[in-house]
């Protein structure tokens, strides 16, 4: 067996052991798939759930419906037991539905004895199932938390590298602007205002 399976088997035992909810009847377990493809794996293990998921309630509803249908065979049977008759074709005519009432009971005694048992079994399935789903989508989960912290540390990079350029070209700016000031301010100085307007107004013209 190789290591990855014995850590997957592990991994399902302790998922098992803590009894988690359903998950495929949480709208937030299919969120954590938003734009990701499940992988075959996980779909079939989501079917396989719902599978169990269907078949619990319907054996509930089957095994209802027997136990009404029981009852009334039940009551039938008192009732034709409790009736007498002188009249032998009236008594093979009660007797025959005596028979098959009380053969129809034996038969939905058979068929809830066999739905119990089966019911008795499918939390245990699907409680296993469940676990195993967890287990195969935390892993397509935890591989894309990996790829985010990927791309979450290089956009960062690029955004720390850019704010450093920024910080590089605003002080190219300041010193720019520093520079321009004190050309014009010393040009002033030195011309005069009306001289410099005309400078100002030859010079551009040409840009």
């Amino acid at each position: 067996m190789d290591d990855k399976k014995v850590r997957n088997d592990k991994l399902i035992k302790a998922i098992y052991a803590k009894r988690p909810p359903i998950v495929v009847l949480d709208t937030r377990w299919h969120e954590l798939f938003a734009g990701i493809e499940k992988p075959r794996r996980v779909r079939e293990l989501e079917e396989e759930v719902n599978t169990l998921l269907k078949r619990q309630g319907q054996i509930n509803f089957d095994i209802d419906d027997l136990k009404k249908l029981k009852a009334k065979l039940v009551k039938s049977v008192v009732n034709n037991m409790e009736t007498s008759t002188s009249n032998t074709e009236l008594n093979k005519k009660r007797n025959k539905i005596l028979e098959k009432d009380q053969q129809f009971i034996l038969e939905c005694n058979d068929k809830i004895s066999k739905l119990e048992e089966e019911k008795f079994e499918i939390p245990d399935k699907l409680r296993y199932a469940n676990a195993a789903l967890i287990a195969a989508g935390m892993e397509v989960v935890y591989r894309e938390l990996e790829i985010g912290k990927r791309e979450f540390k290089e956009v960062s990079d690029w955004i720390e590298e850019a704010r450093a350029e920024l910080r590089t070209q605003l002080l190219v700016k300041q010193d720019l602007e520093e520079r321009n000031t004190m050309l014009y301010t010393n040009m002033h100085a030195i011309l005069g205002a009306e001289l410099s307007e005309t400078f100002d107004n030859t010079f551009e013209q040409k840009e």
